[in-house]
């Protein structure tokens, strides 16, 4: 086992794979069970990509980012405005149909909710920002564009993770549902890119899983209060594709808008050849 450790220490791409295999196959394996278990799977595999981090980065994945912590969810806070509005009104819809029942208990299932997908966010950001952006900067660190390939294959394989299970269940069998994978895949893939210009800003990738985590928290926190006949548990939607479609590419351009407002306040600030040297 320390020969196995010692190895992936010095292939840090090599690493990012092996982490990135164990998230998927894991990712498929926690869509049953109730909310609280897959939460402690959650923070269990949110464990293990933080040992794989740290055998790729070593001890400055680990240091003291408690100083920035404020200035990623400030900067970001727009991403939790834009998700408590649409929760809300996901919830006001619902609590004015009366046939809609509230879920038995609802307050501690919130609770529960909101420790989920701060798990969420803490595994997802570890996996799909830090470990993948960290392995290739480490791997090839004197090739000129490493930051643009970072960013393209990070925001990549974070978007397309998104739709992978209709991908390979075969939900994905036309063009409208295509067209949906597509869109989800490209607007979670720019959500990501802008998580990863401040991840590159602060290397604060704990702030960036806060703000993530309680983004899809507020987006979907009515799950919680009301039961919904509605949520098909993935991203491809073929009874409602045209209304999928128009909210992907909404969500899309909404994500371009905030890139390129992060990026002139945020990106151009970044000193890049600092990090190829000092990362």
């Amino acid at each position: 086992m320390k020969y196995v450790v010692n190895f992936l220490k010095k292939q840090p791409i090599l690493c990012a794979v092996f982490a990135l295999v164990v998230s998927l196959m894991s990712i498929l394996s926690l869509k049953s069970g109730s909310i609280a278990g897959q939460l402690v799977l959650r923070l269990l595999l949110s464990g293990t990509c933080a040992v794989f981090l740290y055998m790729i980065s070593g001890e400055k994945a680990v240091q003291d980012y408690l100083g920035s912590t404020g200035y990623v969810i400030k900067t970001l806070s727009v991403y939790w405005i834009i998700a408590g509005i649409l929760g809300t009104l996901l919830l006001v819809d619902g609590i004015s149909d009366p046939n809609t029942p509230l879920i038995q208990g609802w307050p501690l299932q919130l609770l529960t909710t909101f420790f989920f997908f701060i798990g969420v966010g803490l595994f997802e950001e570890l996996m799909f920002r830090a470990i993948i952006n960290d392995a290739l900067i480490y791997q090839f660190r004197n090739v000129k564009h490493i930051f643009l390939i970072s960013a393209i294959v990070t925001s990549f394989v974070f978007g397309f993770v998104h739709v992978f299970e209709s991908a390979i269940t075969g939900e994905i069998n036309d063009l409208a549902t295509a067209l949906q994978a597509a869109l989800k895949t490209l607007s979670a893939g720019i959500f990501g890119l802008n998580l990863l210009v401040m991840y590159w800003k602060t290397r604060n990738i704990w702030a960036c899983a806060v703000v993530h985590g309680g983004y899809d928290f507020l987006t979907a926190y009515s799950q919680a209060i009301i039961q919904s006949d509605t949520t098909t548990g993935t991203y491809v939607n073929a009874s409602h594709a045209t209304g999928s479609i128009i909210a992907y590419l909404v969500q899309t351009v909404i994500e371009l808008i905030i890139f390129i407002v992060i990026w002139k306040k945020i990106g151009k600030t970044i000193d890049f050849e600092k990090i190829r040297k000092e990362w």
